[in-house]
């Protein structure tokens, strides 16, 4: 291939037509990257919630220790788990701006009115871990499109 047919290659070239199938077979680690984030108390702008340290708070938060869903270590941040139905009720679909996360478990609403958006979504570290291998791939299916012609 010369370059004159290189450059004809780049200009009918759609970055995002390439990128999107890749992103669709990467939607559960998206999913299980959102749930291990709230297992640690992150939300996705890097910030924790937490426990109000009420007496309440407290007795719940040995509760949860009790029964082995939630890591003193991240004490006081909150993991957003009691019986694991948010949690399982995360999914990721792509649209027309990118992925979109919610929850289908039936406290959802509630929780995103009282806690926010910041439920979903990746932080750095999880977007950095969730592109590892959607950057090679993608580098490698654009020059295969480079290459036609």
């Amino acid at each position: 291939m010369d370059l004159l047919q290189l450059q004809k290659n780049f200009a009918t070239i759609n970055a995002w037509e390439i990128l999107q199938p890749i992103i669709v077979k990467n939607l559960k680690r998206v999913e299980e990257l959102n749930r291990k984030q709230l297992l640690k108390g992150d939300m996705s702008d890097g910030t924790s919630r937490h426990h109000s340290k009420s007496e309440m708070s407290e007795i719940y938060i040995e509760d949860k220790i009790s029964r082995g869903v939630y890591d003193q270590s991240i004490y006081p941040a909150m993991n957003f788990y009691n019986e694991g139905d948010f949690h399982k009720g995360i999914k990721a679909q792509m649209d027309l701006f990118g992925i979109e996360i919610e929850s289908l478990d039936s406290k959802a609403k509630e929780l995103e009115q009282e806690y926010g958006s910041v439920l979903y979504g990746l932080t750095d570290d999880s977007l950095k871990e969730l592109l590892e291998p959607i950057i090679p791939e993608y580098i490698q299916s654009l020059f295969l499109e480079l290459s036609k012609g």
